[in-house]
């Protein structure tokens, strides 16, 4: 070993455990005695052969500490354990993974044991491996580099906190060709915002703080605004994410004013669809109750009641649920605890010592802001008591600390601690000591708003007028105007970012810029005295209606460019709206607002929020033209349908269509016919839908609108392939022709869906895979994240029907990815039937694929998607009948077939026609699988419907069943029988018991 490593100092650490160990101890319990006896031997062997030492007994249950001299040993031999146990011939086909990780630096040896940080990092390392893989850490990634063999590398992960260790650990990923190379993602689940600055000191009350929510699942943090409250829980969460199982969320409430929206911005934030008939808090409840998960919910003061409600909504029948909450009072909620956040730690008024005063949380964070500003700063003694001095005047508040050490780039510490003390005295009429804490941030923030110049302090009040950040065109449009020219904007904001009250978000992306909470409601205060409030949320609404109907055009071509810039300013939309439903210009600006932004709500899954702003709008501007309350009833009408209340909807429709009509609008009776298609089949009346569709299609046409031809003929494609029509394809390519014609690539890569499609219920799998593959490409070409998934969803299946279950598994993953980022419930449901497909037929996890098939049953009635819920209840059916239930299975293959004959889809018919003759078959009633297996067989050759390979072998088998068990004139006479049935006797038949 050289040196011996046991004496502690600069040290390599691997460690292992086996992953689930307890559940194989439970599986194998007269077994895993000697497995693990085994695995103990071959991981010594390895440590051995690599100059190492095995440390026995740390408690820590099947897992192996190892101690290296160097550290190119010790990953060599971290690559060796894994493949020594991959390769090894466990007892009775059981599998043992491990996860791995390998650290360096110094050590405390006692009795026999390491300690010392090194060796926490190198277990919070291996706690985040993935099964299989090996981590290693900077240290020993720099000193074993060099000198590792050439079949071994390391990819560089970047850098990652690790859970309870301040300092980010640069981690690296061992590359072997006999280890796996999967992706690793080590960032825990959350939605977290990654740290800009330093977080100093707190070590105390995030102690404090996670001792309380260990025994409360609700705690508050309080007090003022500007001490901290939101910062030390986003630390709390960093530090504890990994510790839910469905990780940590973070809901801010800063951008909202209306209480009603919290639910909705939770479930954006949490991904959880909306259910037709159902609140969305009770959705939340319900999604709560099946997880482990922290909540965070930032800044609930300005919305206390409908926080609280909200947060005791949630709490109920969720055990697993804890909640963070900040606000600058209590909830009230029952069993809620309480924790004031304090001021950080203050310097003695004696202290006036460099070395001393950094002692202090507050001065170290004041040092540390002025450093970050002005690199050159220093602490001497010379500025130590001005220092101290500042940091006590302004009672230890971070934000205030931080405002103050803003000015280090132009004052001195004497010269700040000298105005703070003239600004306190003139706001406490020189009382001092009595000031509560929000008296005195509001002094520091009065303090340094009258250090700005003219330019400065008028646009900062003006960006007050933003909600949630803006960027730097909207700041340029609205807040420009005497002393301001627009060209200046730019500068002052950089002025502002400077100074500490703009904060520039410089992440991917253009550059927006927010307002920390507690500034943006004193420049408001300051709006609403200068007289200028009223005009600037005017010209606010203004700019944001123009956003709304320029990116309606983007969302209705197919493009989806514009979501980020809907998604940033969507608080922003929701400040507009609200100002709209004041404003009485006589311009209607709510039913424009609102109609605008539909397109956007609808492909966001927005769908409440959406209905609620154009109730209102409608009611605000009830003497609006007939064209802008017809276009604002359709849209109504699209959200409602889309909600599954079709019977609203249709109201809804019936009088925009007829408003329309009267004013001679072609355009929105066309758009308002396609939708009713839509809806209509989405309920399965396709000769209804059909009827709608073909009239917008003509009106498109008589309008001389190619592009609006091109989306009627694109709708219309639903109805033709639900029926298996050859019209489908003459639509598709017709559509297809046009978007070609008028560069629409999203129409196109439409289009070549839909022929995607009719080509795999006709068989042609290669053709229909390569349509498939250009509507993918040309999808991501435009952003168009709603037909992506879809296009990908029948990649996979194909590789499901056709028995190519890895091939199907890449695509199904993606779409599945892209459908819940973007809302699209729909799609969702049908990549988690089609996963559950995969998982059943390819002798997968049985419990995991019928969860699967759950949730897509559950998802596809919350959208009143039939054909998704029939595909579900096949998948139930095939489940109950691998497990015996005969009685269940019969009864959801036959409410598929219900569904199918609904929606008149002759594939789906068919498929469901072959599942019932098995289920005949297994009952021994013969002849009667054998009239159903010739029915199916009558209804895919009727309609040129191609079996898939994946059910040809099992339908071949079950006729061959039939034809063995009945005499040659029987089987005929049945098969006969049966190519004559009409649908209605063959449902009859099928669901006989």
């Amino acid at each position: 070993m050289g040196r011996d490593a046991a004496d502690g100092g600069e040290t390599s650490f691997l460690l292992t455990d086996v992953v689930g160990s307890v559940r194989l101890w439970e599986q194998h319990p007269g077994l895993m005695a000697g497995v693990m006896a085994e695995h103990d031997a071959v991981v010594a062997a390895a440590v051995e052969a690599h100059a190492g030492a095995v440390v026995r007994s740390r408690g820590e249950g099947d897992s192996i500490f190892a101690v290296f001299a160097d550290a190119a040993d010790a990953v060599t031999c971290a690559c060796r354990v894994q493949r020594d146990v991959a390769a090894h011939a466990w007892p009775r086909g059981i599998e043992l993974r491990l996860r791995a990780a390998v650290s360096t630096g110094e050590s405390q040896v006692r009795e026999g044991e390491h300690y010392g940080e090194t060796v926490n990092r190198c277990a919070r390392l291996r706690s985040v491996c993935p099964p299989g893989q090996v981590l290693v850490g900077e240290r020993a990634a720099e000193a074993a580099r060099d000198r590792l063999p050439a079949d071994i590398t390391l990819r560089d992960l970047g850098h990652y906190r690790l859970r309870d260790l301040s300092r980010p650990e640069r981690v690296h990923q061992l590359l072997h060709a006999a280890l796996p190379d999967e992706g690793v993602r080590l960032s825990t689940n959350h939605n977290l915002p990654a740290p800009v600055s330093r977080f100093i000191g707190r070590e105390r009350q995030l102690e404090e703080v996670a001792d309380l929510l260990g025994r409360s699942r609700l705690l508050t943090l309080t007090g003022a605004g500007g001490c901290g409250k939101s910062r030390l829980a986003t630390e709390y969460a960093l530090d504890h994410a990994a510790d839910y199982a469905d990780g940590a969320w973070l809901v801010d409430l800063a951008g909202l004013a209306d209480p009603d929206l919290i639910a909705a911005t939770a479930a954006s934030v949490l991904a959880v669809p909306e259910e037709p008939g159902r609140a969305l808090v009770d959705t939340l409840g319900a999604w709560a109750a099946q997880r482990e998960v922290l909540l965070l919910i930032d800044n609930c003061e300005h919305l206390l009641a409908g926080a609280g409600q909200f947060v005791a909504a949630l709490l109920r029948g969720s055990p697993r649920l804890r909640v963070v909450a900040t606000s600058r009072e209590p909830l009230g909620v029952p069993g809620e605890t309480t924790y004031r956040v304090p001021s950080m730690a203050m310097p003695a008024p004696d202290v006036d010592d460099a070395s001393s005063l950094l002692q202090s949380e507050a001065v170290r964070l004041f040092v540390d802001r002025a450093v970050a500003l002005e690199p050159a700063f220093a602490v001497d003694d010379a500025d130590a008591g001005a220092i101290g001095e500042i940091c006590r005047r302004l009672d230890g508040i971070p934000l205030a600390i931080e405002l103050a050490a803003a000015r280090v780039k132009v004052l001195s510490p004497a010269q700040i601690a000298a105005k703070l003390s003239d600004r306190f005295r003139l706001l406490t009429g020189g009382s001092r000591l009595s000031l509560p804490r929000q008296q005195t941030l509001l002094a520091t923030v009065n303090w340094s708003h009258d250090l700005l110049d003219g330019e400065e302090a008028t646009l900062l009040r003006r960006l007050s007028v933003f909600a949630g950040g803006w960027s730097l065109d909207a700041a340029e449009a609205v807040c420009e105007g005497e002393p301001i020219e627009a060209v200046r904007v730019l500068d002052v904001i950089e002025q502002l970012v400077a100074k500490s009250l703009v904060v520039a978000d410089t992440g991917r992306g253009p550059v927006r810029y927010h307002m920390l909470e507690t500034i943006r409601e004193f420049a408001r205060q300051k709006l609403i005295e200068s007289g200028e409030a009223d005009g600037l949320r005017g010209r606010h609404l203004d700019w944001f209606l123009a956003m709304a109907e320029r990116t309606e055009q983007d969302l209705l071509h197919g493009s989806q460019v514009s979501w980020p810039e809907l998604d940033a300013d969507h608080d922003n939309l929701r400040a507009a709206l609200e100002w709209s439903l004041v404003a009485s210009e006589g311009k209607q600006p709510a039913l424009r607002l609102a109609g605008a932004l539909t397109e956007f709500w609808d492909l966001r899954c927005f769908l409440a929020e959406g209905r609620r702003w154009l109730e209102l709008a409608l009611a605000h501007d009830a003497d609006a033209p007939p064209p802008s309350r017809a276009k604002a009833l359709c849209a109504l009408g699209l959200l409602v349908s889309h909600q599954g209340d079709y019977a609203t909807a249709r109201g809804h429709f019936a009088e925009g269509l007829e408003l329309a009509r009267t004013a001679g609008d072609s355009r929105i009776v066309a758009t308002g016919l396609g939708s009713v298609g839509w809806l209509e089949w989405s309920e399965g009346n396709n000769e209804v839908a059909q009827r709608h569709l073909e009239e917008g299609v003509d009106l498109a046409r008589e309008l001389g609108d190619r592009w609006l031809l091109a989306r009627a003929l694109y709708l219309l494609c639903h109805v033709f392939a639900a029926q298996n029509s050859p019209l489908s394809d003459v639509v598709a390519r017709e559509a297809l022709g046009l978007a070609r014609e008028l560069g629409e690539k999203s129409i196109e890569g439409r289009g070549l869906y839909f022929l995607g499609v009719t080509a795999i219920q006709r068989g042609e799998y290669d053709a229909a895979r390569a349509l498939l593959e250009q509507s993918v490409a040309l999808a991501r070409e435009v952003g168009d994240r709603w037909q992506a998934p879809w296009s990908l969803s029948f990649i996979g299946a194909i590789g499901m029907l056709t028995g190519h279950f890895d091939e199907a598994l890449p695509a199904l993953e993606e779409s599945l990815e892209i459908s819940r980022e973007t809302g699209n419930t729909w799609c969702t449901a049908r990549c988690l039937a089609t996963l559950s497909w995969v998982r059943l037929l390819g002798g997968g996890d049985l419990e995991a694929a019928e969860a699967l098939a759950l949730q897509s049953l559950d998802l596809s009635r919350s959208i009143g998607a039939r054909i998704d819920t029939g595909l579900a209840r096949t998948l139930l059916g095939e489940f109950a009948r691998v497990r015996g239930n005969a009685a269940a299975a019969l009864e959801l293959h036959a409410g598929a077939l219900d569904d199918a004959i609904a929606l008149n889809s002759p594939w789906s018919i068919a498929s469901c026609l072959d599942r019932l003759a098995r289920l005949a078959l297994d009952a021994g009633a013969d002849e009667r699988a054998t009239m159903l297996l010739a029915a199916a067989a009558a209804m895919r050759e009727d309609n040129n419907c191609a079996i898939p390979p994946i059910s040809a072998h099992e339908r071949e088998r079950c006729v061959e069943a039939a034809r063995g068990r009945l005499s040659e004139a029987e089987f005929e006479a049945a098969w006969s029988g049966g190519r004559a049935l009409s649908l209605e006797a063959a449902r009859r038949i099928a669901v006989a018991a």
